[in-house]
């Protein structure tokens, strides 16, 4: 199981399907390349990297649920994989299902790590829209760097 480590171990571009999976995806052919991700997952269920970018396929067609399970299957592998948990925030967000999309930006500020100006921008956004103007202000004041942790 490859959970750890960098992207450039994570696959194989030598391997003929993994090139292939990685062309169409970088040619944004998302059905062909959906289709190689999936092909790819039966041998390497475990490899969280093919499972987000399988979500990053279904994400481009409009399936964000299904692109929602498929971050998840990345976060389950990789529990501090922060894109995809700020991928996952972005399709609840497109969902209308925003404390579902809090609970994924929150957890991207707790990381401190990839993605996390902008998670707070969406946390912002989204409790001023809620009302929650207090918890706006404070992930507004973060994401500018003037604060800790909203």
């Amino acid at each position: 199981m490859k959970t750890q480590g960098t992207q450039q171990d994570l696959f194989d571009l030598s391997s003929p399907e993994t090139a292939e999976a990685m062309r169409h995806h970088l040619l944004g052919e998302r059905e062909e390349a959906e289709k190689a991700f999936e092909k790819l997952l039966k041998k390497d269920p475990g490899n969280y990297f093919f499972h987000y970018l399988l979500g990053e396929s279904q994400y481009a067609l409009g399936r964000l649920s299904d692109s929602v399970l498929e971050y998840q299957k990345a976060i389950d592998l990789k529990p501090d994989f922060g894109v995809a948990f700020y991928k996952m925030g972005v399709c609840y967000h497109r969902m209308g299902q925003l404390e579902k999309s809090l609970e994924s930006f929150t957890a991207i500020t707790k990381m401190r790590g990839q993605g996390h100006a902008m998670a707070s921008y969406f946390i912002g956004l989204i409790n001023q829209f809620l009302g929650n103007d207090e918890e706006a202000e404070k992930a507004f004041a973060f994401c500018a760097g003037r604060q800790r942790n909203p």
